[in-house]
């Protein structure tokens, strides 16, 4: 034990004198969280619109005046015709276009179904998407008024439908509320995992890792020292970052933030030694970097951060099952958002400790002492 509080003490004087490493622990997870947490937002606002009114109807004023109020669309003009309307989108100038066609009311009042054409620029699918749905959204709260305005009977087919929903765990569909908890547990991922990946390999470089070599010093003695400052540096990372979700943005923990920490120490543990893997198998601190952040970017994108893991390929779904930062991602929303016990995530505990167990026996397996260079 003596050898391993040694070591230990070696790795801290070294982190305390690299200033590059104290300023990358404290400023980089708190600018990227503020600045990616407001950069990345998959709810679409001010998308330019265009109405295209053909039947110049106080039926259709009013539809009008409903896209116009809403915070989803910024309403561009209001047009009788369609051709410089269609000439807009193709000039990458309005995101939707609306056409209200003639004689729009009185077919309401005769009972018929007009047909209200959305025409959107799908270049960006994902945004026509939520155009389309919020104008549907938008046009059918307004049919309900047009219903009042216009004395239809109730029984009439364009307005016996009443729909009601209630969001969970997110009540006002704020995307920060969804996106921080992913964003935490990324930037720990990548804090420690690039500072893992570069720790030995700088002691090639610096020609300090021939004297551990020779040192009368266990295999494990060794790995243990390199872990353990990182991973107190992990948990620190989640303490400043769920400071920050908290205390800046306001949005409230209501999970057991002890289970949090439990699941986050074993999930450093396998991160770590995949850095120390990397971090042993190169021969430049540039090497390593270039493959930390190569492996740990394809876990990133397919972890579910940013688009669903349920809209992905079965082939690609079934990969993700050994994908820790998935698991991670999963664990940290199901905690901080929705209060998530041990018994929802028994089956991700032991997920977890079993990839830590694998990669921490791999670790100590791969690191030779006799080999400078591996």
């Amino acid at each position: 034990m003596r050898i391993v509080l040694a070591l230990l003490k070696k790795e801290f004087l070294q982190i305390k004198r690299n200033t590059f490493i104290l300023r990358l622990l404290i400023l980089v997870p708190i600018l990227q969280l503020c600045i990616l947490s407001q950069a990345i937002n998959f709810e679409m606002k001010n998308l330019n619109l265009i109405v295209v009114d053909l039947d110049k109807s106080p039926s259709s004023e009013l539809l009008s005046k409903k896209f116009q109020a809403s915070r989803y669309f910024i309403l561009r003009e209001i047009t009788h015709s369609q051709t410089p309307a269609l000439q807009e989108m193709e000039d990458n100038k309005v995101d939707l276009v609306i056409v209200i066609p003639t004689h729009f009311e009185k077919e309401l009042r005769g009972g018929q179904s007009p047909v209200v054409s959305f025409v959107a620029d799908a270049v960006n699918g994902m945004k026509a998407g939520l155009a389309a749905n919020y104008a549907a959204n938008i046009f059918m709260e307004a049919a309900g008024e047009l219903a009042q305005q216009l004395r239809l009977p109730i029984t009439a087919k364009s307005f016996n439908i009443q729909t009601t929903y209630s969001m969970w765990y997110n009540p006002i569909l704020e995307y920060k509320t969804l996106i921080l908890p992913g964003l935490l547990a990324v930037l720990v991922t990548l804090v420690s995992g690039l500072l893992a990946a570069l720790n030995i390999v700088r002691e090639k470089e610096m020609g300090t890792m021939e004297q551990m070599n020779v040192s009368p010093i266990a295999k494990w003695q060794f790995i243990v020292a390199k872990l353990l400052p990182f991973w107190l540096i992990g948990l620190f990372e989640i303490t400043l970052g769920l400071l920050v979700i908290r205390w800046v943005f306001q949005i409230p923990l209501v999970g057991n933030l002890a289970l949090l920490y439990a699941f986050c120490g074993i999930y450093m543990v396998l991160i770590l030694t995949l850095g120390l893997l990397i971090s042993n198998a190169s021969r430049t601190q540039a090497q390593a970097m270039f493959l930390t952040v190569f492996f740990f970017m394809v876990f990133i994108l397919t972890s579910g951060v940013f688009t669903p893991v349920e809209s992905m390929p079965s082939w690609a779904q079934t990969l993700n099952k050994a994908n820790p930062i998935a698991y991670f991602v999963d664990v940290c929303r199901r905690i901080l958002l929705k209060g998530a016990t041990f018994e929802h995530l028994k089956t991700s505990f032991l997920s977890m400790a079993s990839f830590a167990t694998l990669s921490l026996g791999l670790a100590i397996w791969r690191y030779k002492k006799t080999h400078v260079d591996s």
